[in-house]
Parts: C-alpha cells; structure tokens; sequence
C-alpha cells in the first residue's frame, strides 16, 4: 500500500514538473527569437514585398514595440512570477491594396503555417509551440502583435534589442 501512493506521488510530482516544463525552458533570448521570426516568416510568405515597422510613418506618437508583462496581470515583484514579452510592428499597407486585403492575405500565411486562428476582425493565431499572432481589426492600417509563452520574471532581459523594421527577404 505504502508503495503505491509514493508511485502515486511521485507521478503527481513528474506530472507538476512538466505542467512548468516550457516556463522553465523560455527566456527573453529565446522569446525575442522566435517572436523576430514568426514576424520574418509573416512577411517573406506575403504575396508582396512587405515592411513592418515600429513607428507608424507620418504619426510619430504611433510607436508600438517591446512590452514585457506578467502573465498574470498583477505584477507582485516575485522574480518567479511568470512574465511574456509582447512585440508589435505596424504592416505597411501597399498604395493598391487595402487594410482589408492586407489583413485576409495575413491571415491566410497564418493558416498556411499551421496557426490555429480565430476572429473575423481582431484575430488571433495561435503556434504550436504557444506564441500568439494577433492582428488588431482597424478599418485605416494593419498592426501585428505577437506575444510569447511565460516564463520566470528571472529569465526576463529588459535591455534585449528588437528590430525597428522588418522587410521581406524572400528570394523570388
């Protein structure tokens, strides 16, 4: 009897350990990583020559970018406490297509990858590995944000450096 409830206990134990296990593997560098190409892969799969920037040209207050944040909305100053980073990029609308155009061809590179997606206006794709695409439904521009599983408040590096552009590197 004794056995069996330390069996039983140590696999509730293995089972708790890998409920964490991705947190555990996550940090800024990786998130920062995957976060870049997922938004690289977006634009290279697009139809056209693609540039995502930080600041939207013309509207210098427009400036989306790095936003780190705690998972749970409550930031208690735990350094355990899990944190994700958010990354967000305006999608420069071509002078012959719409926001509406631009923001269907997205959402077909996002299926095509395999991204779980949803909503019709404010949509949201998901990763297989648990990052998460969302592109904002504005009738004027098209704004991507992606943000990363959690991790540790520990593993978090403020000081990381993201890209103010990103262009399409495809080779046609």
């Amino acid at each position: 009897m004794m056995q069996r409830i330390l069996i039983a206990l140590t696999a509730l134990g293995l089972l708790a350990v890998g409920g964490c296990a991705g947190e555990e593997h996550m940090n800024s560098q990786l998130a920062h990583d995957r976060i870049v190409e997922l938004i690289q892969t977006t634009a290279d799969a697009l139809p056209w020559s693609a540039t995502l920037v930080t600041t939207y040209p013309g509207y210098p207050h427009s400036t989306l970018g790095d936003a780190p944040g705690p998972c749970t909305g409550d930031d208690s100053g735990d350094p355990d406490q899990p944190y994700n980073w958010t990354f967000g990029m305006w999608l420069l609308v071509p002078g012959d297509m719409d926001p509406a155009q631009v923001r269907a061809a997205v959402i077909d590179v996002w299926r095509a990858d395999g991204h779980h997606v949803r909503g019709d206006y404010d949509v949201v794709g998901v990763t297989g590995d648990g990052f998460a695409l969302t592109m904002v439904g504005k009738p004027d521009d098209v704004s991507l944000r992606v943000s990363s599983p959690c991790f540790p408040n520990s593993a978090m590096d403020r000081g990381i450096d993201w890209p103010e552009r990103i262009t399409t590197q495809r080779v046609d």
